[in-house]
């Protein structure tokens, strides 16, 4: 017996299996959730290391005529957005784990063989947790340095 797994279908038909439609319903919403919480992330950074990088580019240019102790001071503004969204994204970390952990229970009560891979959730806020960290770390020393 093939079963289509995928959220946006439906759940199976009754004859396929006995399918517990609360529990359907549950595992669809956290799949979604899952989907939103990936997208928001990957959103996230790319703004701030957007917005960094057109700070930093718009500096390091010869011919802006800032003053040398205001621009280390222009660098302070995306440090603290790296630092903010880095520190923040390690935090998540849990939530993350206790969405996975909830999807697999789901995907295993449903008879799935499969769920969406909560991992990847968790390691991105880690891995991208830790670049926005550094980033706005390596800001600040850049700041200290150039006064």
């Amino acid at each position: 017996m093939t079963v289509d797994t995928n959220v946006s279908a439906g759940p199976p038909r009754k004859s396929d299996w006995p399918v517990k439609p609360q529990a359907w319903e549950e595992f669809k919403q956290h799949s979604e959730l899952f989907r939103f919480y990936l997208g928001l992330l990957l959103q996230t950074v790319t703004f701030a290391l957007g917005a960094t990088a057109g700070v930093v580019a718009y500096l390091v240019k010869e011919e802006t005529g800032i003053v040398h102790s205001r621009r280390s001071l222009a660098l302070i503004p995306p440090a603290l957005l790296c630092l903010g969204l880095g520190i923040g994204f390690l935090r998540q970390r849990r939530a993350a784990t206790e969405l996975r952990n909830r999807l697999n229970e789901l995907a295993d009560e449903l008879d799935f063989g499969l769920a969406p891979h909560g991992d990847v959730l968790i390691n991105s806020l880690a891995g991208l947790g830790g670049l926005l960290a550094f980033v706005g770390t390596g800001l600040v020393l850049a700041a200290i340095v150039t006064r």
